[in-house]
């Protein structure tokens, strides 16, 4: 992933989710990176990879928010974003209470 990119950060329309479980999952965070869209949940029924994560909206890959690393649904590794990015995203989801 290039470091030239820009990276947009925004909160979708208030949306909620419910599981089969009953619990509510609510959508938090968007962001827009190389042209991917990835949605972060305060409160994913899916620990993988980690708690929080991102889903990317195409694709269903997962980014771990604490390494940059990025895994397919079968949980390959197959990306990392920069640690510039990485910080970023970071920062934004500590301002938001988020981790």
């Amino acid at each position: 992933m290039s470091d030239k990119e820009e990276i947009e950060f925004f909160i979708p329309e208030k949306d909620e989710n419910i599981s089969e479980d009953g619990k509510i999952y609510i959508k938090l965070y968007d962001i827009k990176m190389n042209g991917a869209r990835w949605r972060f949940y305060k409160n994913d029924k899916d620990p993988r990879p980690s708690n929080p994560h991102g889903h990317n909206l195409e694709t269903g890959d997962k980014m771990d928010i604490w390494t940059g690393k990025v895994y397919d649904k079968n949980n390959n590794l197959i990306d990392e974003i920069s640690s510039k990015k990485l910080l970023f995203v970071q920062s934004k989801l500590r301002e938001a209470d988020f981790t």
